[in-house]
């Protein structure tokens, strides 16, 4: 009888991307954090911030209650129930997470109790838990007749006591939870005022994490039974990994959110994974019609209200005391950015030009403020300030010009804000005109002192954009791609703008990879550096910044917004690519053709000077430049070169002879005896790229430069 061996994996019987083991009793299916079942049949919830579910009052006798969840918050609250009462004797209880423990506290109209488990289970793992509220008639072997009791995870017996259980038998005259008809909220709760009103009940107010199993007397708590609930997904929605690998670059901090990270970039940086710098490819560009808005996180709010009502007046003031916005534009007219609460506000915007301040604080009244010594319009980066200190406000724009507004002023950091928006005012708004819309960029926004993204996900606000013309990047146009300006003058780009100045430090073309140069207005150069790209001359790659690659090997940009270690090259390592080798060829050739050109030239104009003297030809008078230096005066070392080395040069045609030409013409060694031989020798120069123009200066009388310098 022959024995077959049957592959039980290779239907696939795992759902929910589960891994299939065969042989193990006959197969066994490996489930993703947060499913469960034989066959990862099975989801658990996710909870996000501000979730809750609620059901019916809980039993007034007895209740025993399970759950398996699992968390990184060290304070959350899994399950809620209250009366109507909100003095010592008000009845509830809850099941929460405090200090990353698990607490059971309740009260049956005598006084408070809570019970404490030692060990911690805000570790991201699944952790069950298990308390029982009944008479204590009720003997539970084989620790006697208990009131209440909180179990966590299955511990050994040994296990010292209060680390995974914990009990009490209270005294009490009524042994029953009279919380009817309030729902028992779990997860979270719809209002943070019914646990302000109950001081003393609980330290939290939401829960985010997974719940795999949650029950009250055998009867399961689904969702889709709730009588009300909201956030609640219907998988466990846990990002693996998250701030394990270390993801930020350039010395960002990573926090986890439990299902997304963040990373909290230093100054300078920005990106997802503070992989970018700062520079006008990040910037936000509006074009007056959309706006880019803060949805400001009520969990915030909550927080801080809850830590307030514990800690009294002891706990620190909320919000934050400064917002600053750094932006360029031409346009003179628009709404830069706008902090809405219920009824009060916040505007600032251009007027004319200038920086305009609007601020309704509500029965104090309205107060408006501008700042008429800086024109902002200009095309250039500035930055606007707004800040708090005390009752005061100050404004300023490039921490330069300030204005100090003691009336009292929205508090554009506090509690009630609802909103931030850039570029305009939102509809709905009573006190919203015909605003113009901002038409520009905005690099930044730091809202006390934090940098606020432009897209995707923040703790302290979510974000949305009205336009689709609401987007990234700001370099505007290659406004000196056409070469507007003339002779020698550089064009600096000035964002829809242009100005021409002297090369100065630019000459030498220093800024690498793709940067423009702008020099200083005495000395010195400034590089505009592609987004890819930081440094003095854009020479590091904005991957590489803060990287230390092993000894033998350098930083090269990898993959979009990574980066790679590769084998440095040593000098006996150095390889040049095949093209460099006819150029560096070619370039030798030429210096050799060049010096053998010169020693023939020389020696002709030598020889014909010593066959007999010419007659005496009155040199043009040319104006001299700089000091007298009679070390130069000795007229046998005067170079021999004259009219019938200008029309050698005329009749050669090769590429040596040109640079020849214009190496003389630079030194003014060469000179031109009529306008018809400067013509054709300018005409000859600029078939090999030389300028007309500059040659026509430098070796033509006034009238002929002028002529040529018109048709140049």
């Amino acid at each position: 009888m022959c024995e077959s061996s049957v592959d039980y994996c290779e239907c696939n019987p795992c759902f929910n991307g589960g891994s299939c083991q065969s042989g193990v009793e006959p197969y066994y299916c490996h489930c993703p954090f947060g499913v469960f079942g034989k066959h990862c049949e099975l989801n658990s919830y996710g909870f996000e911030e501000l979730s809750y579910m609620e059901f019916p009052s809980l039993d007034p006798n007895n209740n025993y209650i399970y759950v398996k969840f699992a968390t990184i918050k060290s304070h959350a609250l899994l399950l809620y129930n209250y009366d109507n009462q909100t003095g010592d004797r008000a009845e509830f209880l809850a099941l929460e997470i405090a200090e990353e423990r698990l607490r059971f506290s309740y009260n049956l109209g005598s006084g408070t109790y809570k019970l404490t488990t030692m060990k911690k289970v805000s570790d991201g793992h699944f952790h069950s838990g298990f308390l029982m509220l009944t008479e204590p008639r009720v003997n539970v072997p084989p620790l006697g007749p208990q009131a209440a009791s909180l179990t966590v995870d299955s511990c050994p017996e040994n296990q010292e006591p209060g680390y995974c259980t914990v009990s009490n038998v209270a005294v009490s005259d009524d042994w029953t939870l009279d919380v009817q008809p309030n729902r028992v909220t779990v997860g979270g709760i719809r209002s943070l005022e019914p646990v302000l009103r109950r001081r003393g009940h609980v330290e939290s107010h939401d829960f985010v994490g997974c719940i795999m199993e949650f029950a009250v007397n055998g009867r399961p708590l689904e969702p889709s039974q709730a009588l009300a609930a909201q956030g609640i997904l219907d998988m466990c929605p846990r990002l693996e990994g998250a701030c394990t690998r270390s993801p930020c670059q350039h010395g960002g901090t990573c926090t986890d959110h439990w299902s997304w990270q963040q990373c909290h970039c230093k100054e300078g940086l920005t990106g997802k994974y503070c992989e970018k710098s700062i520079t006008p490819d990040t910037a936000l560009s509006l074009e007056g019609q959309g706006r880019l808005d803060y949805h400001m996180s009520q969990n915030e709010k909550r927080e801080y209200l809850l830590r307030q009502s514990i800690r009294g007046a002891t706990s620190e003031p909320f919000g934050v005391n400064s917002l600053e916005v750094k932006f360029r534009t031409r346009s003179e007219n628009g709404v830069l950015i706008h902090i809405q609460e219920s009824s009060n506000y916040t505007t600032v915007k251009i007027k004319n030009g200038k920086v305009h301040f609007t601020s309704d604080a509500g029965i104090a009244g309205k107060v408006e403020r501008n700042i008429p010594e800086v024109y902002v319009a200009d095309g250039h980066w500035h930055a606007v300030l707004i800040g708090k200190n005390g009752t005061a406000t100050v404004l300023s724009i490039d921490r330069i010009y300030n204005r100090d507004i003691v009336h009292p002023t929205q508090d554009f950091g506090g509690l009630e804000v609802l909103t931030i928006s850039l570029g305009g005012i939102p509809p709905n708004q009573a006190h919203r005109d015909a605003q113009t819309g901002f038409d520009g960029c905005i690099a930044s926004v730091l809202y006390g002192g934090q940098s606020l993204p432009f897209s995707g996900r923040h703790s302290l606000a979510s974000i949305s954009k009205t336009d689709p013309s609401v987007k990234t990047g700001c370099r505007g146009p290659n406004i000196c791609a056409s070469n507007p300006c003339w002779g020698d003058l550089l064009c600096v780009n000035q964002w829809h703008a242009y100005k021409c100045v002297p090369p100065g430090d630019c000459a030498s073309r220093p800024c690498q990879n793709g940067g423009s140069c702008e020099p200083g207005l005495h000395s010195g150069f400034a590089c505009s550096c592609p987004e890819s790209h930081t440094g003095r001359t854009c020479e590091t790659v904005v991957a590489c910044l803060g990287v230390l690659c092993p000894q033998g090997r350098v930083c090269k940009a990898g993959s979009p917004g990574g980066h790679v270690c590769v084998p440095s090259q040593g000098p006996e390592e150095l390889s040049l690519p095949l093209w460099a080798v006819p150029a560096i060829v070619g370039s030798c050739a030429t210096v050799l053709a060049l010096l053998v050109l010169s020693l023939i030239l020389c020696n002709q104009c030598r020889g014909k000077k010593a066959a007999g003297p010419k007659e005496a030809k009155k040199p043009k008078e040319k104006k001299k430049k700089g000091s007298e230096n009679v070390a130069f005066d000795d007229p046998d070392h005067l170079p021999p070169f004259a009219d019938d080395l200008t029309e050698m040069l005329l009749q050669a045609s090769d590429t040596d002879a040109a640079r020849l030409a214009r190496t003389l013409l630079s030194g003014s060694l060469l000179e031109v005896s009529s306008t018809e031989q400067a013509a054709r020798l300018a005409q000859h120069l600029q078939r090999w790229d030389a300028e007309p123009c500059l040659f026509a200066l430098q070796v033509c009388d006034a009238d002929t430069a002028e002529a040529k310098c018109r048709s140049a």
